[in-house]
């Protein structure tokens, strides 16, 4: 229950083996362990995008936005994109929608929301 760096470790280790499933479940035990740790919940996202499980890429990026992080408006970005990945793309549109009303000239929003359009 205090395991957090072991399991810092632990991930890096399996990264570099070649595991990624494995270094997600790592960054997983640092979450239950810490949850708020946000860099642990970036990586969960980050891996499980990578290998294509979205679904855990959208809880992760779920979890950030309700942290309210320094760039807010990146970290509903991300979401949205990781909704656009998982096939919700009205959810993502959504996301995107309240992202430009908050800053219109955010160019990776507008983007985003040209992608989510797409059939």
């Amino acid at each position: 229950e205090t395991a957090v760096e072991a399991n810092r470790v632990q991930a890096q280790w399996l990264l570099a083996s070649g595991d990624t499933a494995g270094a997600i479940a790592a960054f997983e035990r640092v979450t239950w362990i810490d949850l708020n740790d946000q860099d642990a919940w970036r990586r969960r996202a980050e891996l499980a995008t990578a290998i294509g499980r979205h679904a855990d890429a959208v809880v992760a990026r779920r979890v950030i936005v309700a942290m309210r992080p320094s760039d807010i408006l990146a970290a509903r970005a991300d979401l949205a994109e990781a909704l656009l990945r998982s096939g919700d793309h009205a959810a993502a549109r959504g996301e995107l929608l309240s992202v430009l009303e908050l800053a219109p000239s955010f160019e990776r929003a507008q983007e985003l929301l040209l992608e989510a359009r797409r059939p």
